[in-house]
């Protein structure tokens, strides 16, 4: 088996939960978009959250369900895009929660960004290599598989601690230490 495969299904299922997140509370993301002014003056609705939740799903979905080049460059281009936007935000509007995960009200730090670099690498890795899918897994045998799916759910959810708990946690210090 691939040695991309499981980090890179683990990207995907942070895709998919990022992503149905959105598309049932959109109100972090648009609020995020806005901050952004990604489309200057012009203020997005909800609609902009859930299509970008859409989007998340579909992407992570592919990757993990059909696997190939093409869902590797895409999950690779939306993960590029997400840090070039949080770079973005964190410029334009540095105390606004980039609205990943809808729970968290800190504002993304080094930590995101990294998880997002790390995840387009990923798919860029998988995309010059195998860019396998779920049925690779699955043909290693049902141990392989269990183990497989315990651990990219495991690391999803760490991942998703990391990107929001942590960032929750050093924005309150800095505020703390702040005079």
């Amino acid at each position: 088996m691939s040695l991309v495969v499981g980090p890179l299904h683990l990207f995907a299922v942070l895709l998919i939960v990022s992503g149905a997140d959105k598309i049932g509370a959109p109100g972090p993301s648009t609020k995020a978009m806005n901050a952004a002014s990604l489309f200057g003056d012009r203020r997005l609705g909800p609609w902009a959250g859930r299509s970008l939740g859409v989007v998340e799903v579909a992407v992570g979905g592919a990757v993990v369900a059909f696997g190939g080049v093409a869902s590797a460059v895409a999950m690779a281009a939306v993960y590029g895009g997400f840090g070039l936007f949080l770079v973005l935000l964190q410029r334009r509007a540095a105390d606004v929660s980039c609205g990943c995960f809808g729970a968290s009200d800190a504002p993304p730090g080094a930590i995101h960004i990294l998880i997002d670099l790390a995840a387009a690498g990923t798919a860029v890795a998988a995309a010059l290599t195998t860019a396998p899918d779920l049925t690779l897994v699955i043909d290693e045998g049902i141990g392989m598989f269990a183990a497989h799916v315990v651990l990219v759910v495991t690391g999803a959810l760490l991942v998703i601690a990391a990107s929001s708990v942590l960032e929750d946690v050093n924005d309150k210090r800095r505020i703390l230490r702040s005079p």
